[in-house]
């Protein structure tokens, strides 16, 4: 399985932008800056996101990432951008870029999808970061945030449901155990989540999905999302959990029950600008991998 994570999906492959990708440095604190320099977070890092550039926080492909980000510098990656000229996006698609870059290096990498206590005072917010494998361990690190902004190390934040960011599984697991902690998770602005038990049972489907290798937005939705009940979820984080302590049977598990109620090769994308749903493929058109100058 650990193979399996040094190989790209859909959504961290490059493309024809290769060659850009593997110029970068391999450590990951200066692919994490390079994340920073070429996507801002929309909701933080603009002054005033114009309409016109708003479409591209649903840009789901690494490759059609760098494809924004070319158009307007075409120049190495680690050549500073003007803030207000970064490409659009979040959390989800730094830790995308940062997997594309490892993964191009031959380094398994992946996404993880959760909460953070670092971001808003107080609450655990939702969040995406990384993970790697290094000399048998999986490290995780946050690319959004640079060193000395936290009070850890965001190349090695270290893991467990006691971290500064646990897992969806790992959030879900604790609030069932004392569902007084619903209350310290923030419901997402716009969501259409009305508490906190909705938001961490989508979120542990969105978990899922990202094991699976189909590193969904964190505004899509499906049909299948409406199944994860509270029983399916208890499954679900149990067998994530397991998972995650190296159980190989517990991935075949989590791979049928994706197959049966995942969104297949579309999602309905909604927006966090309130704009209509729109009903869109999640498996991009080809595109070569040849050199861009």
């Amino acid at each position: 399985m650990t193979t399996t994570w040094a190989t790209h999906t859909v959504c961290s492959d490059p493309g024809r932008h290769v060659d850009l990708v593997r110029a970068l440095p391999v450590d990951v604190e200066s692919t994490s800056a390079v994340a920073r320099n070429v996507i801002g977070h929309f909701g933080t890092d603009f002054v005033d996101l114009q309409a016109a550039q708003r479409d591209e926080v649903n840009l789901r492909f690494l490759a059609r990432i760098l494809d924004v980000d070319q158009d307007r510098l075409p120049q190495p990656l680690d050549q500073p951008r003007d803030p207000q000229t970064r490409v659009a996006g979040c959390c989800r698609d730094h830790s995308v870029f940062v997997v594309g870059v490892l993964r191009e290096q031959g380094t398994p990498a992946r996404t993880r999808v959760g909460f953070a206590d670092y971001l808003v005072s107080g609450r655990r917010v939702d969040h995406v970061i990384v993970e790697y494998l290094s000399a048998g361990r999986w490290i995780r690190i946050d690319p959004e945030m640079a060193p000395g902004t936290v009070s850890f190390d965001p190349a090695d934040m270290g893991a467990g449901p006691h971290a500064s960011f646990q897992t969806a599984a790992e959030a879900w697991q604790s609030c069932r155990q004392d569902p007084d902690k619903f209350d310290r998770y923030q419901v997402p602005p716009g969501s259409g989540f009305t508490d906190a038990g909705q938001v961490i049972r989508a979120y542990v489907a969105l978990e899922l999905a990202h094991r699976c290798r189909q590193e969904l937005l964190l505004w899509d939705t499906w049909p299948g999302l409406g199944s994860f009940n509270a029983d399916l979820v208890d499954r679900v984080a149990r067998l994530l959990l397991a998972a995650d302590a190296g159980d190989e049977a517990s991935n075949t598990e989590l791979a049928a029950i994706y197959a049966r109620y995942g969104p297949g090769r579309t999602v309905t994308q909604l927006s966090p600008y309130g704009a209509p749903p729109q009903r869109v493929k999640i498996e991009p058109e080809p595109t070569s991998r040849r050199h861009v100058s």
